[in-house]
Parts: C-alpha cells; structure tokens; sequence
C-alpha cells in the first residue's frame, strides 16, 4: 500500500501541473488571434498615405484657327496670308496623370459602415508638346506649348461599406463629394520652323485661372489588417469634377482672344495608405 500512495503522488502532481499550464495558456492564446479590419463601431481612425490620378477627360482650350496675316500671330513671321491651326490644350493630353499624398480621418458608425474625410495634394511637371502647326507664302512651321506645373489641393467628405465582418481582409465600396482647389496654369506658345530654331514666342501667360471647383466619385478597394489597430488599405474609383476656367483676362487682346474652353473633368483615382485605429 505505501508503495501505490508514494508512486501516485508524483503523477497526480504531474497531472495538476499539466491542467495548470493549459489554463494558463488559454488567455494568451485568445489574445494572440488574428486582428480585424475596421471599421469598428464608435471608433476613430487616422491614415496617411499615396494618392494619384489617371486623366481621361478635362476641361480644355478647344481647336483655335487663325485665318489672315501671320504677321500678326508674331511680327518676326513674314506679312502675307496664312492659316494656323492650334491644337486642343488639356490635362489629359498635357500632364495624363497626377501624383500626391493624402490624409484621412475616419468613424467607425457601425462594424460595417465607415464615415470619413480627407484631404490631399496633387501635382504633375510641366508639359512640352508639339500644339498646331501654321503655313503661308514662303513661312511655315509648327507652334509649341509649354504648360506650366499643375498642383491642387482637395477635400473630400464620404462613407464607405465593408463586407467580411470579423475578417483581417475586407473589401469595401464607397462614396464621396467635395470641392478642388487648383492653381492657375501658364502657357507659352511657340512658333518654330522646320529646322528647330524658333521664330519667337506667339503667347506667354495665364491658360487657366485659379479656381475652386465641385468634385464627387466612388470608389472600391480592400482593407487589410496586419496587426491590431494597424491596416493597409488599397482603392481605385471614378471622378467627375466641374469645369475649370480659362483665364479670359489673361487672353483678352492676344492671338488667343476669343478662344473657348469645353469640357469637365473626369478621372481614375488611386491610393494606399496606412491607418490606426484609436
């Protein structure tokens, strides 16, 4: 008998020890489970992150003709009759894409559905292009725009919808409407001749004004959470904006005079950016 009891001392301690350390275990197991995408309900959020633009449309100087003198575009032309023809100036065919950053600021109203707001800066380089072409008696040649740097600075106000609830990868859809705000943006027009020298400067000024125009788009991207609190965010959308206004004082009294803009602005928008939630 005192053998059994000294034998069965040590397991049962075994046993108790091995029960110990499961319960103990059980909590840190539970904490280190995967981490869910917000939005989460009555929680704030804030991201920084890339953001660029695809053109395919934009308000722009339409078709110009001239039909008279060349002399009068440039007084180093020669004085006999001609034609010249300046071509369409626009963002999609002068810059094609913009590139910038932007900050969001967003509230969990539900476990699915997310407010926000944010706001951004975009910009493009300057553009240098063959923009028309002009011929008369013994003077024929091309024109070329330069146009200035584009930057604006926007803000936008919107919601979102998230499916996979509890999920780390969330795909979401969404909307927003807001206001651009755009800096002017100069040209110089050219004439050159064939042999690339140039016969001087036809225009050098505004081609656009300040401006404050509407915006509003959708959009849809993927939310991912890599650890509590911390996610990564990809969207691509669609977005119209208003029509942006030549700069008619600029060109009033110049070959440009009479000259009219058409068109608004629609685009592809795409971003990434990493978020905390609070």
């Amino acid at each position: 008998m005192p053998q059994r009891s000294h034998f069965a001392r040590p397991a049962l301690a075994t046993a108790l020890a091995a029960a110990m350390g499961s319960v103990a275990a059980a909590p840190a197991f539970a904490q280190s489970s995967d981490p869910i995408a917000p939005p989460k309900a009555g929680r704030f959020s804030a991201g920084l992150g890339a953001t660029g633009e695809f053109l395919l449309s934009s308000t722009s100087l339409q078709d110009f003709q001239f039909n008279g003198s060349l002399n009068q575009l440039l007084d180093t032309l020669p004085d006999v009759e001609g034609i010249a023809q300046i071509n369409e100036q626009s963002l999609d065919n002068s810059y094609g894409s913009l590139v910038g950053v932007q900050g969001t600021a967003s509230y969990g109203l539900t476990d699915r559905i997310e407010l926000f707001a944010r706001g951004g800066y975009l910009e493009s380089g300057a553009s240098n292009k063959t923009a028309g072409s002009f011929a008369g008696e013994g003077a024929q040649g091309t024109f070329t725009a330069v146009l200035g740097d584009y930057s604006e600075f926007y803000l936008h106000g919107g919601a979102r919808y998230f499916f996979n609830d509890g999920m780390d990868l969330r795909p979401f859809v969404g909307g927003f409407a807001g206001v651009r705000f755009i800096d002017s943006v100069g040209m110089t027009l050219t004439a050159d001749r064939g042999d690339g020298t140039s016969f001087g400067t036809v225009y050098d000024g505004a081609l656009f004004d300040d401006d404050t125009v509407l915006t509003a788009g959708g959009e849809f991207g993927l939310a991912y959470s890599f650890r509590n609190n911390f996610t990564f965010s990809i969207n691509v959308g669609i977005s119209w904006t208003g029509e942006w206004a030549l700069a008619d004082d600029a060109l009033d009294g110049t070959v440009l005079d009479g000259a009219e803009d058409t068109g608004r602005r629609l685009s592809i928008p795409i971003g990434g950016r990493f978020t905390y939630t609070f």
